[in-house]
């Protein structure tokens, strides 16, 4: 006996969420990335860091370690709105 294939939703035909959809896994990994670099910037631009601005604080160096986190988490998050779609 045959089971029936799970539905998949129709992926959008148009914009950013059409591409997202058609390149999962790039989309992921440049998600990822960027997601990653704009959380680590504060730090590697202040005093602590390259010393490009002109403040410091030593919040920043706590937080260093979860903000490498934040950009794959981030990116599953986008990439699953964006494949699944809302129910």
């Amino acid at each position: 006996m045959a089971t029936a294939a799970p539905v998949q939703p129709a992926a959008p035909h148009g914009g950013i969420r059409a591409l997202l959809a058609r390149h999962p896994l790039v989309s992921f990994f440049v998600l990822a990335f960027v997601g990653t670099w704009l959380t680590e910037l504060p730090y590697v631009l202040s005093e602590d860091g390259s010393g490009l601005l002109p403040y410091s604080s030593p919040l920043l160096a706590w937080t260093a370690p979860l903000t490498i986190i934040m950009g794959p988490f981030l990116a599953a998050f986008v990439m699953t709105g964006a494949i699944e779609g809302r129910e």
